[in-house]
């Protein structure tokens, strides 16, 4: 990219520029009413049918609100591991030590009794219980659905069978019998592979009433890629079927909170979903939300909980940013008898607080990324284009004015100029900028007058203001800044990106323009379309600049479209 040969150019161009985002500290809402609600597990490690477990592991339990760590005394246990000290890490989670390393290929199941409570001294609703299966290097059976010895099986359902190690589907399909212990009919299936090793068995007929059905999982079993990694025993699973043939989507019967739900606590723990019957975990998946709630999740690793059963679903929330609207959508997903749920249901609820629109949090640092072009005046076509990318952090000065530094690289090490701010109740006022005048120190110069930058709170409708500047042997340039806050629509991150299911919601969409002069002559004028999404600040900006002829340039235009890296959203 061609640098710019005037400060003033260089530097005014920043106007349009992208302020940092990053989530803000929110308030939490008086708790006016008193808790007596359960406490919930809404993570656990290792994960519930995790595999390939170190046999020295630490297990780290997570709950949705603060716990009485008294009132664990006793009420941990370990089915294999000796003695365990429990260990709590904050007020909502706690680690368990075991006394001696488990066994290799063995299962170990953590229990968390009834008699742990909240700090309000709620305590859960019933003992939790989760399972995993330790390291190993020999291929091994580690259990099924239905599980051996169930009963009442519906006639429709699937069977997954899980392994210490991923199989081949092959090897499965060849060593694996499914057939009625009466009279030795076989049933014919497909095999497909999922999640965590385990591989599902779709028959391709019902099963008969009141039948002992036996899935026999022969020895010839292998591992993916290692066909002498055999099971090397045959083992026999069986169980026995109802009157019923389950031809019903599942749906989902409980939200909470509720659809609609406004005002929601900041600290509320978890999204809980229910469901109207067993549910096949690898096929729910949200079909589309909204970005600003997938950083809170992603961004603090929450890994959802399945009920035993897997009819409930946990999702466990970290404190969340004041005013977050949420939004999530499901649809697509399946019973354990392959009934698929074709329609979408969609879930939203409102944090209560307001929302920051531009949050400037010291030391947060973002990226954004897009293309540039340049051209000549009364022409479209541009004779340079290219890629940009800019590393951009808010760095707090000790008079309270915030900076919005971008740097030569993307470690942050060389400042290459900022602009500076001053955050007021009513407004975000731009106060100056600094420019590295290609490669050398940033000199600051601080406008005259402050200029709106942005109106808060934000709400649709316009705003002006003028401001001066004097460069020593230039001379004394006038800006006039334009601005209107056009309204909200939901966007998409990013429409090159097909296919995803994330978008913005309620980003407001606002409008700026500065035109420059310098003594009576027309410097230039720059423009900006800047998408500000609640929570995390600005999202996406097409901005355009017309320059007038000056010296040996000719007279020019440069237009960007740059959009947040998600990667660094935080």
């Amino acid at each position: 990219m061609t640098s710019r040969n005037t400060l003033v150019l260089t530097a005014l161009l920043a106007v349009a520029a992208l302020a940092l985002g990053g989530c803000s500290d929110s308030s939490t809402p008086e708790d006016i009413d008193t808790d007596t609600t359960a406490p919930v597990v809404v993570g656990t490690t290792p994960r519930s049918d995790d595999i390939q477990v170190a046999t020295n592991a630490a297990v780290r339990v997570t709950f949705n609100e603060d716990m009485a760590p008294a009132s664990a005394v006793g009420q941990v246990t370990l089915s294999s591991g000796g003695a365990v000290t429990v260990e709590w890490v904050d007020e909502r989670t706690f680690d368990v030590q075991h006394g001696t390393a488990w066994a290799e290929g063995v299962q170990v199941t953590v229990t968390v009794g009834a008699g742990l409570t909240d700090a309000a001294g709620n305590a859960l609703a019933s003992a939790y219980s989760f399972s995993f299966f330790t390291e190993t290097s020999a291929l091994l059976f580690v259990t099924s659905l239905p599980a051996d010895g169930a009963i009442d099986v519906n006639r429709s359902a699937n069977v997954q069978l899980q392994f210490s190690l991923s199989v081949d589907e092959s090897s499965v399909a060849a060593n694996v019998d499914i057939y009625n212990a009466a009279n030795k009919v076989g049933y014919p299936f497909t095999v497909s592979s999922s999640s965590n090793s385990w591989v599902t068995l779709d028959l391709t007929e019902d099963l008969p009433a009141g039948a002992l059905i036996v899935v026999r999982v022969g020895a010839g079993v292998h591992v993916d890629g290692s066909p002498l990694n055999t099971l090397g025993e045959a083992v026999n699973v069986d169980f026995t079927t109802g009157v019923d043939v389950d031809t019903t989507p599942p749906t989902i019967v409980a939200l909470s909170p509720a659809n609609g739900a406004i005002n929601v606590a900041s600290d509320i723990g978890a999204l809980t979903i229910t469901f109207s019957e067993p549910i096949d975990p690898d096929t729910f998946q949200p079909t589309a939300w909204n970005l600003e709630l997938f950083v809170v999740i992603e961004g603090n690793d929450v890994q959802p909980v399945w009920s035993q059963g897997n009819t409930v679903l946990t999702v466990g929330l970290p404190t969340l940013p004041a005013g977050l609207e949420m939004e999530v959508a499901f649809g697509g997903y399946a019973d354990q008898s392959g009934n698929v749920q074709s329609t979408t249901t969609t879930w939203g609820a409102r944090v209560a607080g307001t929302a920051d629109i531009y949050p400037m949090t010291d030391g947060a640092a973002h990226r954004m990324y897009g293309d540039w072009a340049r051209g000549l005046a009364g022409s479209e076509m541009p004779f340079e284009s290219g890629d940009s990318y800019e590393a951009l952090r808010i760095e707090a000065q000790l008079n309270g004015d915030l900076r919005l530094v971008r740097y030569d690289d993307l470690m942050y090490t060389t400042p290459r100029g900022w602009q500076t701010y001053d955050r007021l109740a009513s407004a975000i006022n731009w106060l100056g900028f600094a420019d590295s005048h290609n490669g050398g120190t940033p000199d600051e110069i601080l406008f005259d007058t402050p200029v709106k930058f942005l109106p808060l709170p934000m709400v649709a409708g316009s705003w002006s203001g003028t401001t001066t500047v004097t460069v020593p042997g230039e001379g004394t340039y006038s800006a006039q800044m334009t601005g209107q806050v056009i309204g909200r629509e939901d966007l998409d991150y990013n429409p090159t990106k097909t296919g995803s299911p994330l978008y913005y919601k309620g980003a407001w969409k606002v409008v700026r323009s500065l035109e420059v002069t310098l003594g009576d002559e027309w410097f230039t004028t720059m423009a900006d379309t800047t998408w500000y999404s609640p929570t995390l600040g600005p999202v996406r900006e097409i901005s355009h600049e017309s320059s007038a002829a000056r010296g040996e340039e000719p007279a020019s235009w440069y237009r960007t479209e740059l959009w947040r890296d998600l990667s660094t959203v935080r």
